[in-house]
């Protein structure tokens, strides 16, 4: 049975990235409101899988298995779209009246899960894979499908004025956080972890996820080509933000970090970090700032005057002053609460390759 999950995963998995390649093309200046309207014929994909290995693999232990395996197995054989829906919603029907997703046995009820996406219906499909995950909380696929049902749902019910970038909840990025924290191998949660930092132009962190999705696949399988697509954009995006860079004329290179003590249990992978430079003198208005996420440290950056906050930027100062924050509030004004590293003196560069590394450690509480 391990093997048809597997193999379902991986077919679903692929497609949501072929999926998000088609849909997440759009210019960085478009602000990413790409709709992704594909994604619900993505997730018929694991249904067929069934149809393909149920009637094969599946230790039958009840009528009710075997009534679903002979019904995936004519909607197999359906060429007839309309008729492949009624059989959808026959199954559908019977696993209804049938499956208690708190006594069934788990596959069925994963079934049960994937017929409802199947119908387009992420709602009772994510309550179905949660309830499924109270029972099986330490099973990182549900999690990773779990995920997926929830970003299904919000993006069918969103705005299309509303950024692909907003669609993915706190929710859904705890789930896949967890989910590779118990297998760093789980592919979905791979495939949309890379989805996830794409859309948060983290092009680097995307790369990394869908080239370890791809090192599970392997190069000579079916989803290599729509990984290697989403690598290249990635890439290519990446290009785009090296051109801003060489077209700066002002440099700071920095190294952030935070230490561990400053951590506590509100603090996720999402919790804001500005970056900031402002003038050794004078006013406290930063001329220069970034906004980072705490599952981005640590990490090596440089501010430039394209990071400017304001009419002046850090051209023409000789040196600045710089600093990090964790903001718990999630606003770069600093409150009580948030933790900061110590303001230094950076000096400020025109040549990128003399800018030199002066390290921020955010290591106290304010």
């Amino acid at each position: 049975m391990i093997e048809f999950w597997l193999a379902a995963g991986l077919m679903s998995a692929a497609v949501i990235t072929t999926v998000f390649v088609l849909t997440g093309r759009k210019a960085v200046d478009e602000d990413k409101r790409a709709r992704l309207t594909l994604w619900i014929t993505a997730i018929t994909i694991p249904v067929f899988a069934l149809a393909l290995y149920l009637p094969q693999g599946f230790s039958l232990g009840g009528s009710l298995e075997l009534k679903v395996a002979k019904q995936l197995q004519m909607l197999q054989s359906s060429a007839d779209p309309r008729q492949r829906q009624q059989q959808l919603l026959t199954i559908n029907s019977q696993l209804e009246q049938q499956v208690s997703v708190t006594r069934s046995k788990p596959e069925i009820v994963q079934l049960h899960a994937e017929i409802y996406s199947a119908n387009n219906n992420h709602t009772r499909a994510a309550d179905v894979y949660s309830a499924l995950l109270a029972r099986e909380e330490e099973n990182a696929a549900v999690m990773a499908l779990l995920a997926q049902s929830l970003y299904l749902r919000d993006s069918s019910l969103a705005q299309s004025s509303v950024p692909v970038a907003e669609l993915m909840s706190q929710r859904v990025k705890d789930l896949l956080a967890q989910a590779l924290s118990l297998d760093p191998q789980q592919y979905l949660a791979l495939s949309m972890s890379g989805m996830q930092a794409f859309t948060e132009a983290r092009y680097t962190q995307a790369i990394a996820h869908w080239r370890t999705a791809l090192a599970i696949y392997g190069e000579s399988s079916p989803q290599a080509a729509s990984l290697n697509a989403a690598i290249q954009t990635a890439e290519s995006r990446l290009g785009v933000l090296s051109e801003s860079l060489d077209s700066s004329t002002a440099f700071i290179r920095l190294q952030v970090s935070i230490d561990p003590t400053q951590l506590s249990d509100s603090d996720g992978p999402d919790t804001a970090v500005f970056v900031f430079a402002r003038a050794s003198s004078g006013s406290r208005m930063p001329l220069a700032a970034k906004r980072l996420r705490l599952a981005d440290l640590p990490i090596d950056l440089y501010l430039t005057d394209n990071d400017k906050m304001a009419a002046q930027s850090i051209a023409g100062e000789s040196e600045v002053i710089v600093a990090a924050r964790l903001s718990r509030s999630g606003q770069p004004i600093a409150v009580a609460g948030d933790s900061e590293s110590e303001e230094l003196t950076a000096l400020v560069v025109t040549n990128k390759a003399d800018a030199k590394m002066l390290e921020l450690l955010i290591d106290r509480r304010l």
